[in-house]
């Protein structure tokens, strides 16, 4: 097979200025007149009411959380440029960064807080000391630099603290995303207070059985907190006084998520982001909404195109049936060539979207894939809608002879007939005249009704030639529902299509569009196979137990699974010979 070169260019925004399209991790000035925002791995200051942003720092490296001091003149941040994540400290207004931590484990920034010294440190998370428990430990850093100190004993993250020197941290290592978790790893905001005994210095403050996280002080006595209680992520207030168990005033009600959020010193504004906008939420004015702000910048990019060479990201290929093209998926995204030497590359996808899980139609007329366009992964199918050929052929339609306008010869003239209804005297009788016509037999359908079954027009995309000059396509979803589907496979007579739906393996008939779940199951890893005659599904799947065997089964369910391996070591990838004799399989049993 030629080797599969690829050149993926990648454009950019405008060189000139551009809507700030995706701000993240916002950080409010303590008297709540700007923000500034990481963009483009880089550090941003707008406006509180939005317009255009100044660029503050300009690095190959990501640049990513910032905080102000409470005296508003420096900004804290956390930056890759100098390999792990760190933490550095610059002018609120932009100019010469410097490093306060070092290392190669992450250091994730918190909040701020107050030293033994009555100076002002950076609070921290990392995980520097090789403990058996993997999690991140609270710490803090001078304002100068300096090594690490821990804030306390315990495991947490984000850390802060307030006036008094009260530190709010968060425990608990769910994914944000995992909804409907609920485990001994939810996230929840607690609280510890220096000088008390132990027993009594931690108090935990939030006990919802999802995730309640990224506390921040909000005064001495209240806070602000992140909780997926209502289904998405939305910002809650609440205050000491509160019961653990109450999740205290709801100041959000976005459909989906809150990413992150800052409060000014002052308490009376909070910088939010939720998707790809940027808020700001007032919380002096009673029963304020969140506010959209528009934001642009200077998108001075030195090159707005990138040529990238995805042959090492292929992740999938499958040839044809007749082995004249190769599909395969590479950067998230479905591609097609001919196998012929130095064929083009076509993309059949270029969205956002993930593509995946390529299989052709048994007469290679179509191409199967998986895509999540609509927020769950769906069965899509492609059909060839041009190719080069027809494109050259509307460039250079063929040419139109003129029309003769002159008078038909004499010779002509003798030859044709005096009329339509008067033939040459010597022209042969047509066929229907000199031979009588067969009667049709009474249960026999006349020879003109044949013909017009056999006059409906053929769909001219199903032509499995057409995918070697394949450059534009159609496509439509065959499976998309609520649920996810994955994996398709359709049979070798082209009747059906199988696909994992969750744990379950459907069969979808494709001339009615009729679906039956062939086989239930919890294990979303169960693998299959059609034999060649369409008439058994051969599967591996795991039991309850976790032992994993291989099955088969008529494809029509006219009868129930059988166990073929009945073993208590893994048997997995079942294939089928090509006359459908044999079946083997991997097995860990030896």
């Amino acid at each position: 097979m030629p080797a599969t070169t690829l050149l993926l260019s990648l454009l950019a925004s405008n060189a000139m200025a551009a809507t700030v399209d995706l701000p993240r991790y916002p950080a409010a000035s303590p008297d709540g007149s700007s923000v500034v925002f990481s963009w483009r791995g880089d550090l941003w200051r707008a406006p509180a009411a939005g317009g255009e942003a100044v660029r503050l720092t300009t690095n190959p490296g990501d640049d990513l959380r910032s905080i102000f001091t409470r005296d508003g003149t420096t900004l804290v941040f956390e930056s890759s440029r100098e390999g792990a994540r760190n933490i550095w400290a610059m002018p609120a207004t932009g100019g010469e960064p410097r490093q306060l931590t070092y290392g190669d484990s992450p250091v994730l920034l918190g909040g701020l807080g107050t030293g033994s010294d009555g100076k002002p440190v950076v609070m921290v998370d990392s995980a520097r000391e090789g403990d058996l428990y993997r999690a991140m430990r609270p710490y803090q850093v001078s304002l100068e630099g300096g090594p690490l100190a821990r804030v306390h004993d315990a495991f947490g993250t984000r850390p802060t603290a307030n006036a008094n020197g009260v530190v709010l941290f968060e425990r608990g290592g769910n994914s944000w995303l995992r909804r409907g978790y609920r485990g001994p790893d939810a996230r929840d905001v607690w609280m510890y207070t220096p000088g008390k005994p132990p027993e009594q210095a931690f108090q935990r403050l939030t006990s919802w059985p999802g995730n309640d996280g990224q506390g921040q002080w909000l005064g001495n006595d209240a806070y602000l907190y992140l909780s997926d209680r209502d289904g998405a992520v939305n910002l809650y207030r609440k205050t000491l006084k509160d019961p653990i168990d109450a999740g205290g005033t709801q100041l959000t009600a976005f459909p989906d998520d809150v990413t992150a959020f800052d409060v000014s010193a002052d308490g009376k504004t909070v910088f939010l982001t939720r998707g790809s906008q940027l808020y700001r939420l007032d919380l002096v004015k009673p029963d304020a909404k969140p506010q959209a702000l528009e934001i642009t910048a200077s998108a001075d990019e030195p090159d707005p195109v990138e040529m990238r060479k995805v042959d090492r990201d292929i992740t999938e290929a499958q040839a044809s049936p007749d082995g004249k093209a190769m599909a395969f998926v590479a950067y998230g995204d479905v591609f097609v060539r001919s196998m012929d030497e130095k064929a083009p590359v076509v993309r059949v996808t270029s969205a956002p979207w993930h593509e995946r899980d390529i299989a052709w139609s048994p007469d290679g007329t179509r191409l199967y894939f998986v895509s999540d366009a609509s927020g769950n992964d769906d069965v899509m199918e492609a059909l060839v809608s041009r190719t080069r050929s027809e494109i050259r052929k509307e460039s250079n339609p063929p040419k139109k002879e003129a029309a003769k306008t002159e008078e038909p010869k004499e010779d002509a003239k003798k030859d044709a007939p005096a009329s339509k209804d008067e033939p040459k005297a010597d022209a042969p009788k047509p066929a229907d005249e000199a031979k009588p016509k067969d009667e049709p037999k009474k249960d026999e359908p006349a020879k003109d009704d044949h013909k017009k079954e056999d006059a409906k027009p053929k769909d001219p995309r199903l032509d499995p030639a057409r995918w070697t000059e394949a450059v534009a396509f159609d496509i439509k979803p065959v499976v998309a529902t609520p649920t996810s589907e994955r994996e398709p496979q359709p049979s070798p007579d082209g009747k059906t299509l199988s696909f994992r739906r969750g744990g379950d393996l459907v069969l979808l008939d494709l001339a009615t569009g009729a679906e039956r779940t062939f086989r239930p199951g919890w294990d979303n890893e169960i693998e299959w196979r059609w034999s060649p005659d369409s008439k058994w599904l051969a599967f591996a799947q795991d039991d309850r137990d976790f032992n994993r065997d291989i099955w088969i089964a008529p494809a029509d369910g006219s009868a129930e699974p059988i166990n073929l391996t009945r073993h208590p070591d893994n048997d997995r990838a079942p294939r089928f010979s090509a006359d459908g004799k044999l079946l083997a399989f991997l097995s860990s049993r030896v």
